[in-house]
């Protein structure tokens, strides 16, 4: 008789001091991959995903006590990290192999291993479907690819070398070819929220891996690195899939006109040639009238992509704009866009009955009162633009409070300034990180001066949320956005 191997995929809940992401109203997209990936390559894995976004902490340690599973994959945020160690920890008294994924596990790998070697058997880096299966086969860690471990007998940190998976190819199956995933939970809970695609179901696909502005620079070392102050992502390069694979999950999915897809690709714009394919297979193969979401930079917004992407069934595009001032934009590295860019990006958009989600991000160097006011005016006017056009606001618009995650150039300011609490350490504190990164970019002398700033941009912020129907902000704690 087979002997199967239980394995728990957990998307780890995050601390609910935190304000959590709203629009997971889907299965976690990374851990579909892993569980599809491990179902297709062996029958002897029962893999199940425990999902923070529906269940609760005590629910998940609960369930794992109760499976004893053989092998248990968290995958976590920064606001998670914590919730995850104690997952481990529990998982590892049951004797489960333990292991962490994700970008901000990939980011500070080598430090999570060299402090939780004894609760943690590895970090995976970057893509994990390959790896997840050939440390659930039995193979040595040494010969797993992708992949940071503590070595016993050298006492050190070994990183071996990383792949980055083509999914073009057959090899890596449609995260929606995983067995028994239960949708009612997040249906409802979709149903139940102001989204305005609310009336059918909501998924997560991918187009793409990574961000085109980042990856032109990762060509050449010699080259000055491209990326956003905030950003913390760890994808490498910039990778498309086929047109006849990413149309595989609306059929896969048998979405109808009332459902909504969010492509969760860095930035579909990049490649305009990969759109126009897209365009035309839909139209040849496609009858169904679809309902995307995606992101896209501004700068790469046109008559000519807006009308293919109008074709394609785009409805809503996120857009990060951070800041309505273009001198606060020439500091962060957005230099390659100014206010306006984004003023006549909503304007086209609109005119091609397209939805713009505008984003911006408070807390970025060379903020001020006057920049904050400014950001605040552009925000009301993609509002007029989008209610003089489309005789509606956005379906949605976001403010965020500045998170100098790991891998960020906001977090090597925090390295640099302050090595001893921030070089070598794994649990990391959100709101004591934006305390310290502030006070260096705005020379806070003390906390008070930190805390009257923080009281004062929330009210920026949820003056910009309530603009739109919906918003989905994050980096704030909990009760900082209540309306």
């Amino acid at each position: 008789m087979k002997k199967y191997k239980k394995i728990i995929l957990v998307h780890v809940p995050i601390d609910v001091k935190y304000l959590n992401a709203t629009t997971l109203f889907a299965p976690p997209l990374g851990l579909l991959s892993i569980k599809s990936y491990l179902e297709t390559k062996s029958e002897n894995f029962d893999v199940q995903i425990l999902d923070g976004m529906i269940l609760t902490q005590e629910e998940i340690e609960l369930e794992i006590s109760k499976l004893h599973p053989d092998f248990v994959g968290l995958s976590v945020q920064l606001l998670s990290y914590k919730n995850a160690l104690t997952i481990a920890r529990l998982a590892k008294d049951i004797g489960a192999f333990v292991f962490l994924g994700g970008h901000h596990a990939t980011q500070i790998a080598p430090q999570i291993m060299m402090r939780q070697y004894k609760s943690i058997d590895c970090v995976i880096c970057g893509d994990g479907e390959k790896a997840v299966f050939n440390i659930c086969s039995g193979a040595k860690l040494e010969d797993v690819l992708n992949i940071v471990f503590y070595d016993q007998h050298s006492r050190g940190i070994t990183t071996n070398e990383r792949e980055d998976l083509d999914f073009k190819l057959p090899e890596l199956p449609n995260p929606y070819k995983a067995k028994n995933i239960n949708f009612t939970p997040y249906k409802e809970k979709l149903q139940n929220s102001r989204f305005k695609f609310n009336h059918g179901a909501y998924y997560r696909i991918y187009s793409h891996k990574g961000c085109p502005y980042r990856a032109s620079s990762e060509k050449n070392s010699n080259s000055e690195k491209k990326k956003c102050v905030f950003c913390g992502r760890a994808d490498r390069g910039y990778r498309f899939t086929t047109v006849e694979n990413y149309f595989l999950y609306f059929k896969l999915l048998c979405v109808n006109e009332n459902d909504f897809v969010f492509d969760v690709g860095d930035d579909l714009l990049g490649k305009e040639n990969w759109v126009r394919k897209a365009v035309e297979y839909k139209e040849k193969y496609f009858e169904t009238d679809l309902n995307i979401g995606t992101y896209g930079r501004g700068d790469r917004i046109n008559d000519s992509i807006a009308k293919l992407l109008q074709r394609l069934g785009v409805k809503d595009i996120t857009v990060g704009i951070e800041s309505g001032d273009d001198s606060v934009l020439s500091g962060i590295g957005k230099n390659i866009c100014s206010s306006n860019t984004y003023l006549k990006a909503a304007r086209i958009l609109f005119e091609n009955g397209i939805s713009m989600t505008p984003s911006y991000v408070f807390g970025l160097p060379g903020e001020t009162r006057r920049t904050v006011d400014n950001t605040i005016q552009h925000a009301q006017k993609i509002i007029a633009l989008s209610n003089d056009i489309m005789g509606m606001a956005p379906n949605e618009i976001v403010a965020n409070l500045l998170e100098p995650l790991p891998g960020s150039e906001a977090f090597n300011v925090l390295v640099k300034a302050f090595p001893q609490k921030y070089l070598d350490n794994d649990e990391l504190e959100l709101y004591e990180m934006q305390k310290d990164y502030f006070s260096l970019i705005y020379n806070f002398k003390t906390d008070r001066e930190y805390e009257l700033y923080r009281k004062e941009i929330r009210v920026a912020g949820k003056e910009i949320n309530g603009l739109a129907e919906f918003s989905d902000s994050q980096g704030w704690l909990a009760d900082e956005m209540l309306l």
